[in-house]
């Protein structure tokens, strides 16, 4: 996930990644509904941790979330524990 450095980048100097978030955000759906918007299944998801990601996700926002960022191979320590991103992720406005 090559938006993570951004965001990472982003926190470290006090700004909010807000629209490298969205794309993190869009990620973890097509992740999670594993299907076009049609209900055409599947979608590929060409990834060595396809079978954890796709286990990992719940069926609401928030757990999909949740689930997604605790894959530390990819979001790290420091991503999951930072609120401002977590907010990010879920802010449906």
């Amino acid at each position: 996930m090559r938006l993570l450095g951004t965001v990472r980048d982003r926190l470290a100097v006090g700004g909010t990644p807000r629209w490298a978030a969205l794309g993190v955000a869009a990620w973890m759906v097509y992740v999670a509904l594993g299907h076009d918007r049609r209900g055409r299944p599947p979608l590929p998801l060409d990834d060595p941790l396809a079978a954890r990601l796709r286990a990992a996700v719940g069926t609401e926002p928030a757990s999909i979330v949740a689930g997604l960022l605790g894959v530390t191979e990819l979001f790290g320590d420091d991503l999951p524990g930072h609120a401002e991103f977590r907010a990010l992720l879920t802010d449906s406005g």
